[in-house]
């Protein structure tokens, strides 16, 4: 019995969808959403831009699913923190230095948020505004339970939501300024140590 010809595009061997989700993000933290054609992705994953697109039936399908994996990856590590009970400074610690490590974990993160953000992209403009205004909400909500009554809520939210996301959006300028990368031990301990200081002391806790 003859087999079934494949289908145009169909891919002959299976592929992780969660690495090429992966692949498809670092294209896109270096050249934006537009910049980001599918023929480079396809290159980047060694598929062709046919067989990319029987995974996904566009570059925005692509970019959306992107975001959605990369926002649940960084959200699962920091709300298993966040369900802590216990004093509001140790909790803040911990928040802090879990915030710190996840996106550690995934290094394009920051800059691929940021971009989205500022230019209103797929993912903010459709479903993905939700989820990014909810966990703010969360941190708010967290804040207000702690914070002295002198402190400005949103003004702290701001300064931490800085202090965490623009540190690790100018990775690669950081790394020209101290001519290593933020990312190495070293460097990622030292800041750890620092950024909770720093929160503690935009807090009013120290």
């Amino acid at each position: 019995m003859r087999e079934a010809p494949r289908r145009a595009g169909r891919p002959s061997v299976s592929v992780d969808r969660g690495w090429l989700l992966e692949r498809a993000r670092s294209v896109f933290a270096r050249a934006g959403y537009a910049g980001a054609s599918l023929s480079v992705i396809a290159e980047s994953t060694g598929l062709r831009k046919a067989s990319l697109l029987y995974h996904f039936r566009s570059k925005e399908v692509l970019y959306v699913e992107a975001m959605e994996d990369l926002v649940r990856r960084l959200a699962a590590p920091v709300l298993e923190v966040a369900r802590r009970t216990g004093p509001f400074d140790e909790r803040l610690n911990a928040l802090t230095l879990a915030v710190i490590d996840a996106l550690a974990a995934e290094p394009e993160a920051a800059a691929l948020l940021v971009r989205e953000v500022v230019d209103r992209g797929p993912y903010w403009s459709g479903d993905g505004r939700r989820p990014m205004l909810a966990a703010l909400r969360m941190a708010r909500i967290f804040l207000l339970e702690g914070l002295p009554a002198d402190r400005d809520v949103d003004a702290v939210l701001r300064a931490i939501l800085g202090m965490h996301v623009l540190s690790f959006a100018v990775a690669d300028l950081t790394e020209e300024l101290e001519e290593r990368s933020p990312y190495a031990p070293g460097a990622l301990a030292a800041w750890r140590l620092s950024l909770v200081g720093m929160v503690r002391a935009v807090c009013g806790l120290e």
